[in-house]
């Protein structure tokens, strides 16, 4: 959407799929041990983005964004002991994320 000769606003959004990865992580203390992973998993993954566009030169554009992703709940699994007695459970959880950008385009 042309604001000006030289600035456009732009739109846009998308669904797929996303692998939320961890390293292992293991927690120690007093007297308990905590170890957290999740498991090799795809969920469904949905993002919303925006921005203008400042056209410099001909077919050169310098941009500014915004996008916010989230996912799907996924599990995470957590296995602890504490003095000596083991426990596991699941934790439920998504990841959501707001990042902002600049970039530099060039059209062919």
């Amino acid at each position: 959407m042309p604001l000006t000769d030289q600035i456009t606003a732009f739109v846009g959004g998308g669904i797929g799929a996303a692998k939320p990865g961890m390293d292992k992580q293991i927690l120690s203390g007093v007297n308990q041990t905590r170890e957290m992973e999740i498991e090799d998993q795809y969920v469904f993954a949905w993002k919303l983005t925006g921005g203008l566009s400042y056209e410099m030169y001909e077919n050169t554009h310098l941009f500014a964004d915004y996008t916010y992703f989230q996912t799907a709940d996924f599990d995470v699994k957590q296995k602890s002991t504490v003095s000596g007695i083991p426990f596991q459970n699941t934790l439920e959880t998504n990841l959501s994320t707001h990042m902002i950008g600049l970039g530099l385009r060039y059209d062919f």
